[in-house]
Parts: structure tokens; sequence; C-alpha cells
């Protein structure tokens, strides 16, 4: 009976140890990172921080809709209902997409979102997924499931740079 209340103890001081940590970090606008690399965390971490977004924010993405990163670890049915619940919540996205992959775009991801899309220089090969949302810098790789996330005001800012530079210089996507 001791030992169960002690393992209950420990059990609930894991748990307030995350918690209390993230709410440090987050209330004292401290950088963090965090990583998540199995199917079921990268789920849980996508609807987060679409719930956690508000009313008329923007995401902004370079993509290669070719490499498949969603499919391998979303369902249709989940990645449709993110997209409804974008679309719901008014989120905008703003993508760079590899040249030549648009024709590969399933028509119905296109038409459940707010999305602008534009087609990098040829030059640029991307097989992975790079968001900027907010202060939040998004690393993403459906072969392999891992994310890495990076809340860092400065490192987001430096790379929304990088990616408005590359949307002025890029074309419209046909």
């Amino acid at each position: 009976m001791l030992r169960d209340a002690l393992m209950n103890r420990v059990s609930l001081a894991e748990e307030l140890e995350g918690f209390l940590s993230e709410l440090y970090r987050s209330e004292a606008d401290f950088p963090y990172a965090k990583i998540y690399d199995s199917k079921a965390g990268i789920k849980a971490f996508v609807e987060k921080v679409i719930l956690d977004m508000r009313e008329g924010d923007e995401i902004c993405t370079i993509e290669n809709p070719n490499a498949g990163n969603y499919h391998r670890i979303f369902s249709k049915e989940f990645f449709y209902a993110m997209l409804d619940m974008k679309r719901r919540r008014s989120i905008a996205t703003r993508s760079l997409v590899v040249t030549g992959s648009v024709a590969g775009i399933d028509p119905q991801k296109l038409e459940r979102q707010n999305i602008t899309l534009r087609e990098m220089p040829e030059e640029i090969r991307f097989k992975a997924s790079f968001w900027i949302i907010g202060d939040m810098l998004v690393l993403f790789s459906g072969k392999y499931p891992f994310i890495v996330a990076v809340n860092h005001k400065i490192i987001a800012g430096s790379m929304k740079s990088i990616f408005d530079y590359l949307w002025r210089v890029s074309g419209d996507a046909s």
C-alpha cells in the first residue's frame, strides 16, 4: 500500500514536471524545441497547434506535395478534418511548392482550405515540409515520422524573412 502511494506521487511528479516546464517556458517567452518521432505524437502536436491558433492566423510552408509526408502520418479522414478546422477558423496558408508538383495535389486539399500556392525556382529541391507559425518553426518529414518544433522568435522571424524572399521570386502555381 505504501509502495502504491509513493508510485502515484512519482507518477504525478513526472506529469507535473512536463507541464510546469512548458508553462515556465511559455510564460517567460523562453525559447524551446520539441521533437516528435511517432505518428501519434505528430498527430497530437499538429492538432494542438491548429487548436491553439487564433482566427485569421497564417501558416507559411515550403512543401513537396509529391513527397507524401502527410499521407504517411495522417489518415485521409484526419487530414481532411484538420483542413476543415483550419477553414472554419479562417486560418490562411501560403505554401511554396517544388516546381511541377502542383499537378500531384488532390483538388480536395485545395478546396477545403484557404491556401495560396507559388512554385519555387527549379533549382530548389525540397523533400521535407517546413512550417512557420507565429514564433514557431517546424521541420517535418513523414519518412521516418519526425517533427522538430522550435519556438524561438528570432529564429522563426529569420526563416520567415527567407520565406518572404522566396515568395516574391517564385511564380504563380499552375
